[in-house]
C-alpha cells in the first residue's frame, strides 16, 4: 500500500499544529529610499511554516523584497517590481522558520510619505526542547 501526503501534513504529523500565523503591517510614513520592514521572530520551542507573503506600496510602483533572516544572515527569497501603485508583489510557497528566524520586505525608492502594507501567513508548531 502506498501513502501520499503532502508537504504540509507530513510536518504536521511531526510536529503537530499549535496555531495560525498572520501578520498584517503597515507604515503610512514612511522614509525616502530603502525601509526595512521585519514580521516577528519565531521564539524557542516552535517553528512556523509560512505559505504566502504579500507587501504592496500604495503610492507608486517600488521594487519589494522577501528575505528569511536568522539575525546575522539572509536569503532573498524573491525580488520584484510591483505593477503598480496598489497592486501587491506575491511569493507563496513553504518556508519554514526555526526559533530566531524572521521574515522581512524590503521596499527600494520609497518617497516619504508613501503608504506600505506588507502581510504574511502560515501556521506555527510547538517542537520539545
Amino acid at each position: 500500500m502506498v501513502c501520499h501526503i503532502k508537504p504540509e501534513q507530513f510536518f504536521n504529523l511531526i510536529f503537530g499544529y499549535y496555531d495560525r500565523y498572520f501578520e498584517a503591517l503597515s507604515d503610512l510614513n514612511p522614509g525616502a529610499g530603502t525601509n526595512i520592514k521585519e514580521f516577528s521572530t519565531v521564539p524557542s520551542g516552535e517553528v512556523w511554516i509560512v505559505n504566502n507573503i504579500n507587501a504592496r506600496n500604495d503610492a507608486r510602483a517600488v521594487s519589494i523584497m522577501f528575505d528569511a533572516y536568522n539575525g546575522t544572515n539572509s536569503a532573498r527569497i524573491k525580488r520584484e517590481t510591483s505593477g503598480g501603485a496598489g497592486v501587491d508583489v506575491i511569493w507563496n510557497g513553504t518556508l519554514v522558520l526555526k526559533a530566531g528566524d524572521r521574515a522581512r520586505v524590503w521596499f527600494f525608492t520609497t518617497t516619504a510619505g508613501d503608504d506600505l502594507r506588507w502581510e504574511i501567513w502560515g501556521y506555527k508548531m510547538k517542537i520539545s526542547q
